[in-house]
């Protein structure tokens, strides 16, 4: 960083501090004087703010170590050991960069941000935090801040996008590596999980995102594979010998010593170009002899089944299945448990909802934040969740209702509860369509228009 930018960002500074001290002169209930009091604990609490409500699920802690905590003692003798305190710390960038952005300040966070370091991340944060910091003015009815902050936010995601731009541009591999990689600075997340969480649509149309898309989707598969063909292994799984396979997903690294944060299998490596390894990926077909160049068919067998769209794929013919035997066993096999004990469509439904209950209990546990009740917030905002939960409280109200009311008039009551809960079922379906490019647009203005 050259010396004029450092200048610039000190006289930058020292005019905000300026206009801060004219509002308190102005103002005196923004005066220094009542600003002292439970001044000390003021930046544990931003920090919390800031998890809890601005950058929701992406860090779980901020300013709560003990470094950050000012106690009475340290404030009076700061005088004394201020030579010996450090004149520097790690990344500062990234504060200067919040606190400028949470103050709207355009011109002082695009400096910090153009300061800092890990640019796309720190963007597409900086634009979370605006989004967020929008909605909270929308809900206090200052629209006009709303709209700024609207478009402040669009601004840092289009500074992300510019920056991907450039990278994919020179590099398509590792700009890819570059979505993927883990930013310790900024909750130990990836660039695509930012963008994802906080809906930056624009940024994730980028060919960029949507390659490695591609990537994941089709997991060690060949790109071109057809759908015909996946969908027909599916049901017919000699069919997966047909199927081409790539040797390598990623470039390597050279060897590293087992210590070291490149062999480390809970982080991603650091970015280093000039340390890579380009090797070109080969198109292989299942062989069934024995040290021929080629796939074995177990690794084929094993490659098409961790895929995500195969899982996909299976998830979607499940959740039919489900349908039809619900729908089977309202239609036929619902009766009151004096004339004929539960059957076994009854217990399928039942074992499945138990199925689709543990796996939303794994999500909530999965998430981020350490308090539970956070975690619960989190997993309530998204649409799709809120269905699978009315359905299973629904499922839930049918069953008990179907084991207490007995025969009569009063086990009508039964059948309906259990046709209003077929009826999210269906309901929760358009979901799987979210991942088809024409369809699944359709079905998020659909949510849309049933939210608002």
């Amino acid at each position: 960083m050259t010396g004029s930018a450092d200048v610039e960002a000190s006289a930058e500074l020292v005019r905000g501090l300026v206009e801060q001290e004219k509002v308190g002169v102005l103002n005196p209930c923004c005066s220094r004087d009542r600003l002292e009091e439970d001044r000390v604990d003021l930046l544990p609490l931003v920090g919390k703010v800031i998890c809890t409500k601005l950058l929701v699920g992406q860090i779980s802690s901020l300013y709560s170590e003990d470094k950050y905590l000012v106690r009475e003692a340290t404030v009076q003798d700061l005088g004394k050991t201020l030579s010996k305190m450090p004149a520097e710390f790690e990344n500062p960038m990234q504060h200067l960069l919040l606190w400028a952005v949470m103050m709207n300040r355009r011109e002082l966070a695009l400096l910090f941000w153009r300061m800092g370091r890990d640019h796309i991340a720190s963007a597409l944060t900086a634009s979370k935090v605006l989004k967020s910091l929008a909605k909270v003015a929308d809900s206090e009815e200052e629209l006009d801040l709303s709209l700024d902050l609207k478009n402040h936010a669009d601004e840092f995601e289009q500074l992300a996008r510019g920056v991907i731009n450039e990278c994919y541009g020179l590099d398509k591999k590792k700009s890819h590596d570059l979505l993927i990689r883990r930013q310790e600075n900024w909750g130990d997340t990836t660039c695509m999980a930012i963008a994802s969480s906080s809906r930056h649509l624009d940024f994730m149309s980028h060919a960029a995102c949507q390659s490695k898309l591609n990537l994941i989707w089709k997991g060690k598969m060949a790109l071109y594979t057809s759908w015909w063909k996946l969908i027909l292994s599916t049901f017919l799984p000699f069919m997966i010998f047909t199927i081409k396979f790539v040797d390598q997903e990623e470039d390597q690294l050279p060897d590293s010593p087992p210590n070291s944060p490149v062999a480390s299998p809970r982080k991603t490596p650091r970015f280093r170009p000039h340390k890579y390894v380009h090797r070109a990926k080969r198109l292989l077909s299942v062989s069934w002899q024995l040290g021929s160049k080629g796939i074995g068919p177990l690794q084929a067998i094993y490659n098409f089944h961790v895929a995500p769209v195969t899982k996909f794929m299976y998830t979607a013919v499940f959740y039919v299945a489900f349908l039809v035997i619900f729908s089977v066993f309202i239609l036929t096999d619902l009766h009151p448990l004096e004339e004929e004990p539960i059957g076994i469509l009854e217990w399928l439904t039942i074992a499945w909802l138990a199925s689709l209950l543990v796996e939303e209990l794994r999500q909530i546990l999965a998430e981020r934040p350490r308090s539970f009740w956070h975690k619960i917030q989190i997993w309530f905002g998204d649409f799709w969740n809120m269905m699978d939960c009315g359905l299973l409280l629904m499922f839930l109200l049918s069953l008990v209702l179907h084991v207490t009311v007995s025969a009569g008039s009063g086990f009508e009551v039964v059948r309906v509860m259990y046709c209003i809960t077929l009826g999210f079922s269906f309901v929760r379906l358009p979901q799987l369509f979210m991942v088809h490019k024409d369809i699944g647009p359709k079905v998020i203005m659909i949510q849309k228009m049933v939210s608002n």
